[in-house]
């Protein structure tokens, strides 16, 4: 499906970028099918949990530039619009969501994960936003959502250098919840942990959750 995996063991659905030869960068045709793939998915009531994911040793090493630079080098509308779409069909899939990150993780990789409830890392992970290399900005979402967590001065440090930082100095400025050698341990233990909880309960606390962290939709506050 245009490069991506959608599947569902048990009752944890995982989406997985699968253009490793690109390290995962991302197409427009790849963000209208996370839209189209998680609408669907949103419907599978036995889905307790999401996982994104990438595959071949990356997450995602963000934008596709040949999709997104037009002719006169110049960005895109209709791709930032699909990437933006993409983006918030993550943000507010109705379930709890789970970046697992390995290797790339740069640009629209980055806001794929700042849009997951929780960020897991190896040590072989690597972040960056190049926005300002490119001479684009960054979207106001992901922006929001990193100075939320990361506080407007490493934000700041992170952004305008364009610097490229570990999976460890990640988790220690709080980009990620977690760095761990066992990745794929300790994303098993907390989706069992998961999964094993109360749904109404865990559905609630993570609506108060999103709306204290300023990520709810209207659908949130309704409720």
């Amino acid at each position: 499906m245009n490069n991506l995996e959608l599947s569902v063991d048990g009752n944890v659905a995982r989406l997985t970028f699968a253009r490793p030869e690109k390290r995962n960068a991302l197409t427009a045709e790849m963000w209208d099918g996370i839209v189209s793939g998680l609408a669907e998915l949103a419907q599978d009531e036995s889905v307790r949990a999401l996982v994104v994911t990438g595959a071949g040793g990356s997450f995602s090493a963000g934008a596709d530039l040949d999709a997104v630079r037009g002719a006169d080098g110049t960005r895109q509308d209709a791709y930032q619009d699909k990437a933006l779409r993409g983006v918030a069909a993550i943000r507010d899939f109705p379930r709890p969501t789970l970046a697992l990150i390995d290797g790339a993780c740069i640009g629209g990789g980055c806001s794929i994960a700042l849009a997951c409830d929780v960020r897991f890392a190896s040590p072989a992970s690597v972040f960056a936003v190049p926005a300002v290399r490119y001479g684009f900005t960054y979207d106001d979402g992901s922006l929001r959502r990193l100075v939320d967590l990361l506080g407007s001065g490493q934000a700041t440090r992170f952004l305008l250098s364009a610097m490229k930082i570990s999976g460890r100095d990640a988790a220690d400025i709080g980009l990620v919840e977690l760095c761990s050698d066992d990745l794929s341990g300790e994303a098993e233990a907390y989706l069992s942990a998961l999964v094993a909880g109360d749904v109404a309960i865990i559905d609630v606390t993570r609506r108060s959750i999103r709306q204290f962290a300023g990520l709810a939709t209207a659908e949130d506050y309704a409720t």
